[in-house]
């Protein structure tokens, strides 16, 4: 589904005028294409009367609303917010972990709201600006998240942050204060490896910079992907806008959030897959049932001399759960035969189970059995 919208509003009027809302983001696991709030004098939203859009909204940030210069927002509006996603499936979420309405009894202020400039996400470091419309104000403004006020640092130039901050400013002509500016600048951490990203916290972004991925396998659905680096494994969630074929190298570049699915790390938002650079072919690690663990999580591998129970794979006497997600070709007649099943160690719900690409059946053959009848002597020339 592309360029989905999805509402959120008030059914009742808020009866005191609004200087600024405050959204903060939690997990994504779709991609969010913008944020979008409309304000109107009516419940059914026909009479806007301001409209301002978000775009390039990350996880894990805070959105800031403050009306368009020359815009009041009035006493008793209503407000609605317009998700627009793109995702592969319906089994997708973006997380709103608080709204927050701060209110202007006063009126709106006539220092105009300060404009915050950069970068973000930003991949090392961002030089941030701050600028008002209101000639001869000053310029307040803090990087700890914490609400400026004139004992903050003034601002005079541009300023360079590294990682990941809120940046919050004002602006203060004769004694009057305007609304607060809010902006989160986001960092994108560097990673060169499975292993790095396994170590990120939940909803970090990332850039990968190594060209050591190799495509295993996707699901019918196109939106789960399987990819490794000769240690570790990954699943990668979403529209990659690239068609692999396995033992395809991934050039890197490419972008996303770290997320957690099922008990094991998964890649969501990917942006900036480009095309595959070599096939340097795939071939399986052979493991034991017991190796079948979430350290193993996404990796291409073997299982040899296996029967099968159902929906348990059996080796040596070991069960091992499987689910047919990656679209092989379950053998229907087992009884006494054996199978080599390549496929993916997968999770579900915090445990390891196969993931089968394919099922190769070594059953050993036994031919008829020949009998030498009668005697012979060395001289018989047999």
């Amino acid at each position: 589904m592309t360029n989905v919208d999805r509402d959120a509003y008030s059914t009742t009027a808020m009866s005191s005028a609004i200087s600024k809302i405050e959204l903060q983001i939690g997990s994504i696991t779709c991609t969010l294409n913008s944020v979008k709030l409309t304000v109107a004098t009516d419940a059914s939203f026909s009479n806007v009367v301001d409209q301002i859009t978000k775009t390039s909204v990350s996880a894990n940030s805070v959105l800031e609303f403050t009306p368009t210069s020359g815009t009041e927002w009035v006493t008793n509006a209503y407000y609605k917010l317009t998700f627009n996603v793109t995702c592969g499936s319906s089994n997708v979420y973006v997380q709103l972990t608080k709204i927050t309405f701060y209110n202007n009894p006063s009126g709106p202020s006539s220092v105009a709201t300060p404009v915050i400039s950069g970068t973000t996400p930003f991949e090392g470091s961002t030089q941030v600006s701050i600028n008002c419309e209101t000639s001869g104000a000053q310029v307040y403004y803090t990087t700890d998240g914490s609400d400026p006020s004139t004992s903050s640092t003034l601002y005079s130039d541009p300023f360079t942050i590294n990682a990941t901050t809120t940046v919050k400013a004002i602006a203060v002509l004769n004694g009057e204060t305007s609304n607060v500016a809010t902006k989160t600048f986001t960092a994108i951490n560097t990673i060169a490896s499975i292993a790095e990203f396994n170590a990120l916290a939940t909803g970090a972004n990332f850039k990968y910079t190594t060209d050591n991925l190799v495509y295993i396998k996707s699901n019918a659905n196109g939106n789960n992907h399987y990819v490794q680096d000769g240690l570790k494994g990954m699943l990668i969630y979403g529209s990659l806008g690239q068609s692999y074929t396995a033992g395809d190298v991934i050039p890197s570049g490419f972008t996303g959030t770290r997320a957690v699915y099922n008990g094991a790390p998964e890649m969501t938002n990917p942006a900036g897959f480009g095309a595959p650079m070599r096939n340097t072919g795939l071939i399986p690690v052979e493991i034991a049932a017991g190796d079948v663990t979430l350290d193993n999580f996404g990796r291409f591998v073997v299982l040899k001399n296996v029967a099968i129970d159902g929906t348990n794979l059996v080796v040596d006497g070991v069960n091992v759960s499987f689910h047919n997600s990656l679209g092989a070709t379950v053998p229907t007649e087992t009884e006494g035969k054996t199978f080599d099943v390549t496929g993916v160690v997968g999770a579900y719900n915090g445990n390891a189970q196969i993931l089968p690409i394919e099922f190769t059946d070594v059953t050993p053959v036994t031919g008829p059995e020949y009998y030498l009848v009668g005697s012979f002597n060395e001289n018989d020339g047999v």
